[in-house]
């Protein structure tokens, strides 16, 4: 629990301290995004090496925006089973706030949002 702490007060301080004016590189992932991808590094660095490839595969799509493939990669990990509670709550958490930068995205103009959104949408999740 302690170590959960500290990496949704990242992701909050990462949300408030953005501003709305700054237009965001569509090629650069955002401070956002880089703290989704260090939690998720974070969270899973000691796991198995299949989940630990899914991780790294779905971080690198963030990495690069690539909003489909990492939408699907949140999505398989929100799936899979034996997650410990942390990991669990890292993934709940990044996945949400995925979602909202996705919105963002689109909000800004970003047409490459809308088909990870409706992955999203697909999966059950708004």
């Amino acid at each position: 629990m302690r170590a959960i702490l500290p990496i949704c007060l990242s992701l909050m301080l990462a949300l408030l301290t953005g501003g709305c004016d700054r237009k965001v590189s569509k090629d650069k992932p955002s401070s956002t995004t880089q703290n989704l991808i260090k939690a998720l590094d974070t969270a899973f660095k000691s796991a198995d090496p299949t989940i630990k490839g899914l991780v790294e595969a779905t971080t690198a799509s963030l990495g690069k925006n690539d909003f489909e493939k990492a939408a699907a990669g949140m999505i398989n990990l929100e799936r899979l089973p034996g997650m410990t509670p942390e990991q669990a709550r890292v993934v709940v958490t990044c996945g949400r706030q995925f979602q909202m930068d996705l919105v963002q995205a689109l909000a800004d103009g970003n047409p490459k949002a809308q088909p990870a959104i409706d992955l999203f949408r697909q999966a059950g999740r708004r």
